[in-house]
């Protein structure tokens, strides 16, 4: 019995070392809360507004096409951030199933139409199927065209197809979603 405890032991310390080294890979992980993401991106802004946006059957469809992505609901809560009593830029949050499991995304879009940040809270797959900071970078003064899609102007990402279709449909979404509002004065 004593031999079987010091196996059991040997066998736990063991794959402690190789979690602790990186060479089991944990399933997914929160990297930032939505509160700090928050904080961050509108650190410049004077007044933050939690804004609900209802949207009509017909508004749901002009997304829809405009952004070649179906949307999860008719319901859009974002973040307005103000300077000087003009709008600063606006956050969006989604929680995509990637694969089978979910990701947190957020995505920063500038009054003018462009995405200033896209980037990810919390990615609940395997940490292979996730691409680089660098990947994310490329969103960055990226407008809602035909070259913001995946193989076009977002390169395709090897392991990480789904989360490249995922995160690549959200950033469209939130342009799409942005315009509509912008056009509507708010």
């Amino acid at each position: 019995m004593a031999n079987f405890k010091k196996l059991l032991m040997k066998i736990y310390f063991v794959l402690v070392f190789m979690i602790c080294l990186g060479a089991i890979p944990l399933p997914g992980q929160v990297f930032k809360s939505q509160e700090a993401a928050l904080q961050e991106v509108f650190a410049d802004a004077d007044t933050v507004l939690r804004e609900t946006l209802f949207l009509e059957d017909a508004q749901v469809a002009a997304i829809q096409e405009k952004s070649k992505t179906a949307l999860s609901s008719a319901i859009i809560i974002y973040y307005l951030g103000l300077k000087n009593g003009r709008p600063l830029r606006y956050v969006f949050f989604e929680d995509p199933v990637v694969r089978s499991k979910k990701a947190v995304v957020m995505a920063a879009v500038s009054p003018a139409g462009t995405v200033e940040r896209l980037e990810v809270l919390a990615f609940y797959e395997p940490q292979d199927y996730l691409p680089i900071p660098r990947w994310f970078a490329l969103f960055k003064d990226r407008s809602l065209n035909d070259q913001l899609l995946p193989g076009k102007g977002i390169p395709a990402v090897t392991g990480a197809t789904l989360s490249v279709r995922a995160f690549t449909g959200m950033a469209r979404r939130a342009l799409a979603i942005q315009e509509l509002i912008g056009k509507e004065g708010r």
